[in-house]
């Protein structure tokens, strides 16, 4: 599931590869003109994380993951390409350095969004999975394709709409395993290509998926803490309301 490279020259002082031709569509072009079943969205990403996994493997993150990036056949098979921004991990790299920002806004991970080069892991890639998942699904970008100013702001400060709420025939298990995939944190991401897909083989199977729903009381932290003061000042007036109440 990945467009394969033949062979790389020079001619003349001009350097030049060779490379696999695919006969069909990008995955982009395919969601411009509809949006996919929960079946056909979920084969899409076994494939993209089949490849996505075997690249890890190798030590490459490929940092550009998007639907333009994927080609689909006639028969329906997906490849992954354009690795122009690919980094190896297993390798030490000059080409990027600490705040540099690197990727396309509408499908970047936070910690890409921030040049937090560090932090730039196979995670980054599962986001990246997440997002094209979203968008097979719902038929649009998480935070949207327009200014990549606002994109990004709505990246680092917001959380995306979920699915359902779009859509709701989407199967409940996608949803979560698509939200999982998006987390900001990367800890809480699936940590693999290959824990991405193997949930989306458990929800295939229908077999219960090992990521969870966020619950009531962690969606209420995550807003206090955007919102602390906000929520300072709220608990300072509670606070101040009770004592005067208890006085009187």
């Amino acid at each position: 599931n990945i467009v394969a490279i033949h062979e790389v020259g020079e001619v003349e002082g001009e350097p030049y590869f060779t490379m696999e031709f695919v006969d069909g569509d990008a995955l982009s072009s395919i969601l411009n003109r509809e949006t996919m079943n929960a079946g056909r969205a979920l084969e899409t990403l076994k494939q993209v994380a089949d490849a996505v996994d075997h690249a890890h493997r190798q030590g490459i993150i490929h940092r550009d993951l998007k639907p333009a990036n994927i080609l689909v056949d006639g028969a329906g098979q997906n490849y992954v390409t354009d690795f122009g921004l690919a980094r190896n991990i297993t390798q030490t790299s000059v080409l990027t350095q600490s705040g540099e920002v690197l990727g396309t806004p509408a499908y970047m991970a936070p910690e890409q969004a921030r040049g937090d080069i560090a932090n730039v892991s196979e995670a980054t890639d599962v986001h990246a999975m997440g997002m094209i998942l979203y968008e097979c699904l719902t038929g649009r970008a998480p935070y949207g394709k327009d200014a990549p100013a606002l994109v990004l702001l709505r990246l680092l400060q917001e959380d995306p709409v979920p699915p359902r709420r779009i859509n709701a025939r989407i199967p409940r298990d996608l949803e979560t395993i698509c939200m999982k995939a998006m987390a900001k944190n990367p800890a809480k991401r699936y940590a693999t290509a290959a824990a991405l897909r193997e949930d989306l083989l458990r929800f295939e199977s229908g077999q219960a998926v090992t990521a969870r729903r966020q619950t009531g009381l962690e969606r209420m932290l995550r807003k206090t803490a955007k919102h602390w003061r906000l929520a300072t000042a709220c608990a300072a007036v509670a606070i101040l309301l009770a004592l005067l109440f208890k006085e009187f």
